[in-house]
Formats: structure tokens, C-alpha cells, sequence
């Protein structure tokens, strides 16, 4: 079982593709224990999928509160994964995190996230969908993981 912290901090329609690419990895991997950082704004439509602990965030310093909490009472994870988000918020809450692995899926600030996946290059980037980002970095901790079969999100179901 691993403790894995991901991070989407992104527009709503790049946050539900990554959550996809997440949820792919959620159905492969029952058992680990993933702690998910999204926008509180974003949090009803993910909330009733299973198997995750939400930490909704309204402003960079509440995410950065919960992320100083988090060392301060030495909670440790497995993986810090940023399937989605950019800026010094995300680098400050990835430092403040402990964890053995830190994988950005953006390929963004190899410093602080020295186990990314090596980015394929431009000509492939260029023409990549949301979502093989998300799905390269994820097949760093499971190499097999296949795509999903569709994009569903049951919080938009009416």
C-alpha cells in the first residue's frame, strides 16, 4: 500500500481530464491511499467517487497551511504528484511535503521533482492530449496502467 498526495490545481476542464488519468490508477490500485488536493470549488463533482481523501483548498495559503501541518505533525507520504498546476505554491507545498518519490506530470521544476518521467520532447508534447501527461507520470509508479476507457465523472450526472 502506498500514501500518495496529488495535487490538481488547475482550470476545471484540465482538473476532471487529470482526475480521469487518477481515477484510471484509483481502479489498478484499491488499496493505496490517496490524499487529493483540489480547488473547494471542484470538490462536489469529485466527492462521490470512492477512495479518496479530499483536502480542498480555497486560497495558496490555506494549501499552504494544510501542506506546513502536514510536516509539522510529520505526516509522511509515499509519492508527491503533481498531475496538474505550476507556480511557487505548488513548489513550496511540494518542499514542505515528505516523500520518497516526487514526480511532476508537466515535467516543471526538475530540482524539486527529480523522478518525473523524462519528457518525450517537444514534437511529442505538442501534439499530447491532457491527459498522456497525466498518464505518463502515473505509469511512473505502474508501469501497465491503462488509459481509460472513458472520461465519466459521476458528479455531473443529472
Amino acid at each position: 500500500m502506498r500514501k500518495i498526495f496529488v495535487m490538481i490545481r488547475d482550470k476545471l476542464g484540465d482538473s476532471v481530464i487529470a482526475f480521469q488519468a487518477l481515477s484510471a490508477y484509483r481502479a489498478a490500485h484499491p488499496e493505496d491511499e490517496i490524499t487529493l488536493m483540489v480547488h473547494g470549488h471542484y470538490v462536489p463533482l469529485f466527492v462521490r467517487e470512492k477512495g479518496y481523501r479530499f483536502v480542498p483548498y480555497i486560497s495558496s495559503l490555506q494549501a499552504l497551511a494544510w501542506a506546513l501541518w502536514q510536516r509539522l505533525t510529520f505526516r509522511r507520504f509515499d509519492v508527491v504528484l503533481v498531475l496538474r498546476g505550476w507556480g511557487s505554491t505548488v513548489t513550496w507545498i511540494a518542499r514542505l511535503l515528505s516523500a520518497r518519490l516526487r514526480i511532476h506530470a508537466l515535467n516543471r521544476y526538475p530540482e524539486i521533482f527529480p523522478d518525473t518521467p523524462p519528457d518525450p520532447g517537444l514534437a511529442l508534447t505538442i501534439a499530447e492530449t491532457h491527459i498522456e501527461a497525466a498518464m505518463r507520470s502515473l505509469r511512473a509508479l505502474d508501469p501497465g496502467l491503462p488509459y481509460p476507457e472513458q472520461l465519466h465523472l459521476p458528479g455531473l450526472d443529472l
